[in-house]
């Protein structure tokens, strides 16, 4: 879970970004998963380690950070990218990205998944954004799997996930709420893209079933 930092354009915006980090760490440890923190600076330095790399809030990238992204991604690593204001970024992983755009509160409640959704992806995640940079599908294997809807249901013409072979995109952050539909988000979202990330979170599961 990489903490943005230079792609943050503003203080105000890093300690945006640096809060961004703990929710999803935690979600995906009470998963049981191992979680490894870094940063921007750090990805920028060392690379990315590991095959799936989250990116909660890392708006924009510089350009030497951006280099390292696209190395990851050549060489088979995975991204799960919120929020993100990159349009190259977006184009490496298969997505045209759009403007931000807008909308009182309501218009966007929740998100939904359709039926050809990854396994243990939930069939809705609540949660109210007023603002959004949505991302297309703008590759071969790229496809919207999750749309927005208003208070009523009603589904909206802003996809919330579009998804490809290298990556997975949220057109806005994660915010805090029900902690059992974004555990199974984020947890199935990591083992769509490595299958290993399954058996870890049993073993995981199991370890702090037994440590209580």
């Amino acid at each position: 879970v990489v903490a943005g930092a230079a792609s943050a354009p503003n203080d105000a915006e890093r300690r945006f970004a640096a809060r961004s980090v703990d929710p999803l760490a935690r979600h995906l440890a009470t998963a049981g998963l191992t979680v490894r923190r870094a940063t921007d600076e750090d990805v920028i330095r060392s690379g990315i380690r590991d095959r799936v790399a989250i990116l909660p809030y890392n708006p924009l990238p510089p350009p030497e950070e951006l280099r390292r992204l696209a190395a990851h991604l050549d060489r088979g690593g995975k991204l799960i990218v919120f929020y993100g204001g990159s349009a190259e970024l977006a184009a490496r992983l298969g997505f045209a990205l759009g403007p931000a755009v807008q909308a009182p509160d309501g218009r966007w409640a929740a998100f939904a998944f359709g039926r050809d959704r990854p396994p243990l992806l939930p069939d809705r995640v609540r949660q109210n954004s007023r603002i959004l940079r949505p991302a297309f599908p703008d590759s071969r294997d790229a496809r919207a799997v999750a749309w927005w809807e208003d208070g009523a249901g009603v589904r909206q013409e802003q996809p919330a996930w579009v998804l490809s072979g290298r990556g997975a995109w949220m057109s806005h952050v994660l915010q805090d709420g029900d902690d059992a539909s974004r555990r199974r988000l984020l947890l199935g979202l990591v083992a769509h893209f490595e299958t290993n990330a399954l058996r870890a979170a049993a073993r995981g599961a199991r370890l702090a079933e037994l440590s209580r």
